[in-house]
Parts: structure tokens; C-alpha cells; sequence
């Protein structure tokens, strides 16, 4: 459901998913049903109950001493907070997902923390700090591997470089931007792309 963009139903089998897993003592199943509806939540516009459904999978982690699945949830929560303008709140999550993930820095989710670390100094009008986390995406990140994350990176490259008032850089990274969101069929990223 959620990927044929029906986000109202992959909300109610990622509840049931998350009913079930608990039910029968699947934790990371558990967590991994919470994190879902979340972003379901998210897609629908819902923050508030985004980041209900991220404090459930953050302390069912929490409790259970997971890390890895702990700072999946805490980034997830610092997204949504900062989607909410919550800065300080989402800063301090991040960096806590960074700490609990420390022994896992090669990881694809840690390089999601620097994401979305990216996007919370943007909006904390910190462009140059927003570049620096967004370059060291980019270190990590290769086109094969997550060519989504690489379309957020290097937008979000372009958004700083834009408010650093380098627009013949920032047109640049665009360019290789809208070109891979073309070959992915990104129409949501296309269109966020035109807008810087």
C-alpha cells in the first residue's frame, strides 16, 4: 500500500503489523510496524501522530536495548520534530542516534542521521554547517547504492550552496540532481529540485 501511494491503508496493516508483533514478543518486528506508520503519518501530513508512532518504536528499542534499532527510531523522531520546528528537540535526538550508533558509522542509517542533520541546519539558517553534513553524505553515498538518498544529498547541497550565495555551484549540483531524479522517476524529487 505504501508504495502504490495508498499511505491510509499501509497505515492500518502497519498497525496490525504492529498489534501482531507484540502480541507474540517480536521486537524489532514491532519497532520496524511503529517506524512504518510513521511515515505513513508523515506522507499523510499528520505530524503529530508521526511522532506519536516514533516515540512508541523509540521506547519499545529503548527498553529492550537495542541500538542499532534505537538510533533507526531516534532519527526518525528528530525528522519529524524538525518537520514540527522543534529544533533544539530535534537536534538533540540526532546527535543522541549518532552516539547510540556510533559502532555502526559505516551504516546507510547512520548516513541518514547526517541527512537529516543537513536539513535541521538549513532550517536553523546554518548553511554552512547544513553543507558540511551534506558533503560527508556524499563521501558515503554512490549512486548504485541509494540513489534516493544521493538525490536528497545533493539537494540539499544545492538549498546551501544557494544560501551561501554561490548560485553557478548550486546550479551545478542541480543539474546532476534533476538528471538522476529523471533516470529514477523521482517526480517529488524533480519537482523539489526545480524549486531551489
Amino acid at each position: 500500500a505504501i508504495f502504490s501511494g495508498d499511505p491510509a491503508s499501509a497505515i492500518k496493516h502497519f498497525l496490525k503489523a504492529w498489534a501482531a508483533a507484540r502480541a507474540t514478543g517480536q521486537i524489532r518486528q514491532a519497532i520496524i510496524a511503529a517506524s512504518n506508520a510513521s511515515d505513513s503519518f508523515a506522507t499523510l501530513g499528520d505530524l503529530n501522530a508521526a511522532l506519536e508512532w516514533d516515540e512508541q518504536a523509540l521506547e519499545l528499542a529503548r527498553s529492550n536495548g537495542l541500538p542499532s534499532m534505537m538510533g533507526s527510531a531516534l532519527i526518525q523522531t528528530g525528522n519529524i520534530l524538525r518537520l514540527l520546528g522543534r529544533h533544539q528537540d530535534a537536534k538533540n535526538a540526532l546527535q543522541e542516534a549518532q552516539s547510540a550508533m556510533a559502532g555502526f558509522a559505516d551504516s546507510t542509517t547512520y548516513s541518514i542521521s547526517l541527512q537529516y542533520m543537513g536539513e535541521l541546519k538549513l532550517d536553523m539558517g546554518e548553511p554552512q554547517l547544513a553543507l558540511d553534513y551534506f558533503d560527508q553524505v556524499g563521501q558515503r553515498v554512490a549512486v548504485a547504492d541509494s540513489p534516493q538518498m544521493l538525490l536528497r544529498c545533493w539537494r540539499g547541497q544545492a538549498e546551501a550552496l544557494c544560501r551561501l550565495a554561490q548560485p553557478q555551484a548550486a546550479l551545478t549540483k542541480v543539474a546532476a540532481a534533476l538528471k538522476l531524479a529523471e533516470e529514477e522517476s523521482g517526480t517529488d524529487e524533480q519537482i523539489n529540485l526545480l524549486r531551489i
